[in-house]
């Protein structure tokens, strides 16, 4: 359908951060920020136990209680003793209010890290109820750091629960912290290729793609930027980058221009076409409301596309289906917020001497 024209899109005085940035500058493919952890999730205190034992409750005839504790972080520790459960007790669910801040999301995995210590040397395991991964094992008399993770398959319903506890076993728990995790980009078929000064990523154009996961839902502002330089038009659309509902995409039969934000149910077609064998800078900055300023070496090129109100997408693939992209990319990046005219500029002109432009 055609895409509905309104004025360029405001200035945002904004600060933004990245979401996503793989790049094979290093010589191998990587996300700069997989590895990295998010801000603590938990509301407040309440992953701490300085008053009452939250949202916790024992099994069967199992006693929970906060206990003075002079080694714990503040004085306070979350005592569950066994009595004839070998499950010992279990956490409210890792949801929206309850003990967090937001949802989870799911696909999306997290890092749990417990300061927690057991009586008598035992060997108490916590696991993740939903999927019943044990995330680690607690052995030790003394306070201790332990960490484990798991993928959230359902945004509402995961909690944590002990296994294996036995007679005279008290376990002291400390501090909860959970942390949403950036995982390492899923590479297929995707290769490091030299193009003068760059190290850059070659996609074969049959299955080479990139799956970054879920970092984010790519609602609400956003700020795509990637250097790309096409060998050839294939037989198929070509999606550079998007989720399950927005695509930002190049379609048959002279590789125009084509960009949605819900799915498809609103596709913004407009008639620039993607140059083959030369590099390319390209920015589409998206506001809440589905409208793209779209940008070319850091010229505006088309003002307040209409793409569809933004849904909440899942794994972010570079490449996605049909995989049909033949070239390179480099330095593909997601950033928070909407760059302004004068800051896609800059982009370009700080960065086209490594593409020889």
């Amino acid at each position: 359908m055609a895409s509905r024209r309104y004025k360029r899109l405001p200035s945002s005085s904004v600060s933004y951060s990245e979401i996503l940035n793989i790049s094979a500058q290093s010589g191998s493919v990587v996300d700069r920020f997989e590895g990295d952890l998010g801000e603590n999730l938990f509301d407040s205190d309440k992953g701490q136990f300085a008053v009452d034992v939250e949202s916790w409750t024992p099994y069967a005839n199992n006693t929970i209680a906060v206990v003075d504790d002079s080694d714990a972080l503040n004085g306070k520790a979350l005592a569950i003793t066994y009595v004839d459960d070998v499950n010992g007790a279990k956490s409210g669910q890792l949801r929206d209010s309850v003990d967090l801040s937001a949802d989870l999301t799911t696909g999306a995995t997290y890092t749990v890290q417990v300061r927690c210590k057991v009586s008598i040397g035992g060997s108490v395991q916590i696991r993740e109820w939903l999927s019943n991964t044990t995330l680690f094992t607690v052995t030790v008399t003394d306070y201790m750091w332990y960490i484990g993770t798991f993928v959230c398959s359902n945004a509402t319903n995961h909690y944590l629960k002990l296994a294996t506890m036995g007679a005279g076993e008290i376990l002291h728990i400390d501090s909860i912290m959970l942390f949403e995790t950036r995982i390492a980009p899923v590479l297929t078929a995707v290769s490091v290729y030299k193009d003068g000064p760059a190290n850059t990523m070659y996609f074969d154009g049959a299955t080479s793609k990139i799956s970054a996961g879920i970092p984010d839902t790519l609602v609400g502002d956003k700020s795509f930027i990637i250097w790309v330089k096409g060998h050839k038009y294939s037989g198929a659309a070509t999606y550079l980058i998007g989720n399950t509902q927005f695509a930002l995409a190049f379609n048959t039969p002279d590789n125009l221009l084509s960009i949605t934000s819900d799915g498809g149910g609103t596709i913004a077609n407009d008639a620039y076409t993607l140059p083959l064998d030369i590099w390319t800078l390209i920015i589409a900055v998206r506001n809440a409301a589905g409208l793209i300023d779209f940008y070319v070496n850091g010229e505006i090129v088309y003002s307040a596309l209409d793409t569809g109100t933004p849904a909440a997408g899942t794994d972010i693939i570079i490449n996605s289906e049909p995989t049909s992209f033949k070239g390179l990319m480099s330095d593909v990046k997601i950033k928070d917020g909407l760059i302004t005219a004068p800051e896609a500029s800059q982009i370009f002109s700080s960065e086209k001497a490594l593409y020889r432009l």
